[in-house]
């Protein structure tokens, strides 16, 4: 299964993934699952300091631009599509960084020779589909007021993202998802959902698109949980 999950932050995308990963050590038996979800200021699979997160968000936009290319093309290149993992999910992705970096880490945008949604992200997503063309596509979203009610119970350390900035950056994830060249896609609005009930929503739609190895793990672990697997 290879998922990109993208959409404005707190839209549920971790919540989701973690879910996910659970649903998939239940439902088709892979013990070793996980999610890659690393955008700044917490850009490693290890969770970051805080004075390492601030000393991250403290590095010149080229620098930043520079970081997050080569973290972008690592998990395309060698860890999205490996041999060592069935399941591959990725959280944010180029789709994020094309819609944050240019507006709050001034880089990417359309003037600029990196620019994420011209120049860099054609690419990636040109060998995704080489590499994986069951990709799937998540779009999380969720209404104006309740982005910024999620912003205001819940903050997430170092955020960049401003209250005011909820609906350009709602509109800007829209505009990058529908030019993205991904095209099996699913679509949740989460407002007014619990984490439970977008997975299951989740689940229902992705029902088509599961591969037919997705099929037969998941008849085998209904097997195992009958005592029928020998």
């Amino acid at each position: 299964m290879r998922l990109v999950i993208t959409g404005i932050e707190y839209s549920g995308k971790s919540s989701l993934g973690e879910a996910l990963c659970e649903w998939i050590r239940t439902t088709m038996g892979q013990e070793e699952t996980g999610t890659h979800d690393h955008y700044w200021p917490n850009i490693s699979h290890q969770d970051l300091t805080d004075e390492e997160q601030k000393y991250l968000l403290g590095l010149s936009p080229r620098l930043k631009e520079l970081v997050m290319r080569n973290t972008s093309d690592y998990h395309v290149q060698h860890s999205f599509y490996g041999p060592s993992e069935p399941d591959h999910i990725v959280i944010g992705a180029h789709i994020e960084d094309a819609v944050m970096g240019p507006f709050y880490y001034g880089y990417g945008s359309s003037d600029d020779i990196q620019a994420r949604s011209t120049i860099v992200n054609p690419i990636l997503e040109a060998e995704i589909l080489r590499n994986g063309p069951d990709t799937v596509l998540v779009h999380l979203k969720a209404s104006v007021d309740v982005i910024r009610q999620r912003m205001n119970d819940s903050p997430h350390p170092n955020s960049v993202l401003q209250g005011k900035d909820v609906p350009i950056i709602l509109g800007r994830f829209e505009e990058e998802v529908a030019g993205s060249k991904l095209g099996q896609r699913i679509v949740i609005d989460t407002s007014g959902k619990t984490v439970e009930q977008t997975l299951n929503e989740f689940v229902q739609e992705l029902e088509p698109y599961l591969t037919d190895i997705d099929r037969q793990r998941i008849l085998i672990q209904k097997f195992k949980r009958k005592g029928e697997w020998i």
